[in-house]
């Protein structure tokens, strides 16, 4: 039976509340730029893993942080 590979990097589920109006944003973006995700909560993903990462690059956030 084939389906999806096990992810090997350990997450956490997080289930942050946004203004209404943000969350209209994502949507905007889900359905109107495919870029970025699909549906709402997928470019929400990508877009704080994309800031996390541009602050780890600034040196706001340290490389290594324990887990």
């Amino acid at each position: 039976m084939a389906g999806r590979k096990r992810n090997l990097n350990p997450s956490r589920k997080v289930d942050p509340m946004i203004p209404a109006e943000s969350y209209a944003c994502l949507k905007f973006l889900a359905d109107n730029m495919n870029r970025y995700g699909s549906n709402p909560n997928e470019v929400a993903r990508y877009m704080i893993l994309r800031e996390i990462d541009d602050l780890t690059r600034a040196g706001v956030i340290p490389k290594e942080l324990p887990r």
